[in-house]
């Protein structure tokens, strides 16, 4: 509707325009001088205007199918139509490389040469023995916290149940030996 509004203006400006220039009510002319004046300019349009040669097309918008909105699915989101489930994050690497490097970040201040022994992991939870040559060596003890590992406790005696690890994972992880 506002288009054809704005188009129908649009073709009477240009109609007085091209015809010179229009007058309005107050205009001093009688609607009897109509005659054109110098370089064949009218002063007022004494006809009916013609309709404007403009043509609008209408678009007719399809109708949804559904009685349910359906919303666009967010940005980054993995669901709507079309979209794959992103799989779930899994436990984070059990390895000596990546638990040795949580307790180098989690405790600076390790003994020079010390090194990593192979892992226990289960539930969740890992514990590393940890040693240098000549000195006694010490158990770390790791927990899963938001798919990342995180040191729980490092020692020589009572780790494992001062980082609350389950009684039952103490014999899978090397724990016995430690309290």
């Amino acid at each position: 509707m506002k288009l054809a509004a704005a188009v129908g203006a649009a073709a009477l400006t240009a109609l007085c325009l091209g015809a010179a220039a229009c007058t309005d009510d107050d205009a001093t002319t009688s609607p009897t001088s109509a005659a054109p004046t110098s370089g064949g300019r009218l002063t007022e349009i004494t006809g009916p205007i013609p309709a404007p040669s403009v043509t609008v097309p209408v678009v007719t918008l399809p109708t949804p199918t559904s009685a349910t909105p359906v919303a666009p699915p967010a940005p980054g989101s993995t669901t709507g139509p079309g979209a794959t489930a992103a799989p779930a994050p899994g436990p984070p690497a059990c390895d000596a490389p990546t638990l040795f490097g949580v307790l180098q970040a989690s405790a600076p201040s390790l003994p020079a040469g010390i090194g990593p022994a192979t892992p226990d992991c289960a539930g969740g939870w890992a514990t590393m023995v940890v040693g240098a040559t000549g000195q006694e060596s010490a158990l770390s003890v790791f927990q899963v916290v938001e798919s990342t590992w995180r040191l729980a406790a490092l020692g020589t005696s009572g780790v494992c149940s001062s980082a609350v690890v389950p009684p039952e994972l103490f014999g899978p992880l090397g724990c016995n030996d430690w309290e």
